[in-house]
């Protein structure tokens, strides 16, 4: 999963023991909220309709005791429907997760088609312990038996809510923690995400390989902008090749297309041939030159290089590449005028690989 990130700013809350707001947290949220027409809570109980209408109205007064009320609340749980959630989501000036079970909140957003909605979403979009969990790219879930799961992916920032010393849980982030990063984050803290700024509100702690020690906001950068490998679909692979063709065209001046396949033939049968094609500028590529035992050291190699080079010239061709392994061609091409343009070997593994050009 890529990070993806267009929220105005995202917000990750650790817990709020008394249900305030410090002001370090209201001056960041009366800065990013000037429009406030409607906040939308998605429950992490989704079941517990009557605690969710609750914990909405009393997340809500967080923001209205400090001069922020929005003129809508909504929660979303499972009496929503998911066009209905939607709706809600794509109106929302400001989205927040819940706290709760992470697991069963994040199947309720995937269950009303959230995900996607969330990740495109223009809002400020904020969280609270599971919540907060749930917006990163990767969870690390601490209960029963510990694993990492996948989430909506809008950090790389990886947290573990409520933390204190010597929590029954330490032991079990000090082992993840030599899998993948965790911040250990306390009550009242809060990490901050808008374009590239990244910083801190409050106490919190990096988990690292097995060691917990003090965090900045520059390593929380580094965090924040941890790229994923992932293994590339077709499609991916034809836009990563077609973003390099559109790069290229700045710097290359000259383009032509084609290429040379030529072979011979006796009694029916291929017995030897060259496949080449133009790569770019004025560049032949040669892919495969082959000659069947039998009938090598006949000439035939050279007469089909001689005809490819002719052919080349008509093209407009000006230079001639082709790579070999010693026990193929090198003394061939030397032969044929082509220059060693550069090589390795490899002793590991006992081969050395030559690379040769024409001017022609």
């Amino acid at each position: 999963m890529n990070t993806v990130r267009n929220a105005r700013m995202i917000g990750l809350f650790s817990g709020f023991p008394e249900h305030h707001f410090t002001d370090a947290h209201v001056e960041v949220l009366r800065e990013n909220l000037p429009k406030r027409d409607s906040i939308v809570f998605i429950s992490a109980d989704p079941e517990n309709s009557a605690q969710n209408d609750d914990d909405r109205d009393g997340m809500h007064e967080m923001f209205a005791e400090r001069g922020l009320e929005f003129a809508e609340r909504h929660v979303i749980d499972r009496r929503t429907d998911a066009a209905e959630a939607v709706k809600l989501v794509r109106e929302a000036d400001c989205i927040w997760l819940m706290g709760g079970e992470s697991t069963r909140q994040l199947q309720l957003i995937r269950d009303l088609g959230l995900d996607t909605e969330i990740r495109e979403s223009k809002a400020v979009i904020l969280g609270v312990s599971a919540g907060s969990m749930n917006l990163g790219r990767t969870v690390a879930y601490i209960w029963d038996d510990p694993y990492f799961y996948e989430a909506l992916g809008l950090t790389n920032i990886t947290i573990k809510s409520h933390y204190e010393e010597g929590e029954w849980f330490v032991p079990r982030l000090l082992e993840m923690s030599k899998t993948h990063p965790i911040v250990a984050m306390e009550d009242l803290s809060a990490i901050f995400v808008k374009g590239d700024d990244v910083w801190k509100v409050g106490e919190m702690y990096l988990v690292d390989n097995g060691v917990i020690g003090p965090i900045t906001d520059e390593k929380l950068k580094e965090l924040c902008n941890m790229f994923d490998i992932i293994e590339l679909t077709e499609e991916q692979s034809e836009e990563l090749n077609e973003a390099l063709e559109e790069f290229d065209t700045e710097y290359i001046t000259y383009r032509m297309e084609g290429s040379i396949c030529l072979g011979m033939q006796k009694d029916g049968e291929l017995i030897a041939g060259v496949n080449a094609y133009v790569t770019c500028f004025r560049i032949l590529y040669i892919e495969t030159l082959f000659v069947q035992d039998g009938y090598r050291r006949a000439g035939l190699g050279k007469q089909l290089i001689t005809e490819l080079e002719r052919r080349a010239k008509e093209m407009g061709v000006n230079l001639i590449r082709v790579d070999t392994f010693d026990w193929q061609g090198k003394d061939f091409y030397l032969a044929m005028g082509y220059e060693l343009a550069g090589q390795y070997t490899c002793e590991e593994d006992g081969y050395s690989e030559y690379f040769f050009l024409k001017r022609i």
